[in-house]
């Protein structure tokens, strides 16, 4: 499994600040589970209903992610 190398920089930052490091946990843990395992299940946990994508190319809202990448990632 390949891991983005800002989100090996993320994971391997500790910070003082636990709502920072919270945060930092939350964004490693979203990529690692959902976006490159393919878990597709689990975004609930990380997104919210009304998710703006940021990517043209893919619809806004956790349902169309969830939809799109769902045709395109596999676990």
């Amino acid at each position: 499994m390949s891991t983005h190398p800002l989100l090996s920089q993320l994971a391997g930052r500790v910070s003082k600040d636990p709502a920072l490091a919270a945060n930092k946990r939350l964004v490693y843990d979203f990529w690692r589970e959902v976006f490159e395992a393919a878990q597709m299940d689990k975004a609930e946990r990380y997104m919210a209903a009304d998710y703006i994508q940021h990517n043209p190319m893919v619809p806004t809202g956790r349902q169309a992610f969830v939809d799109f990448f769902s045709k395109v990632r596999k676990p």
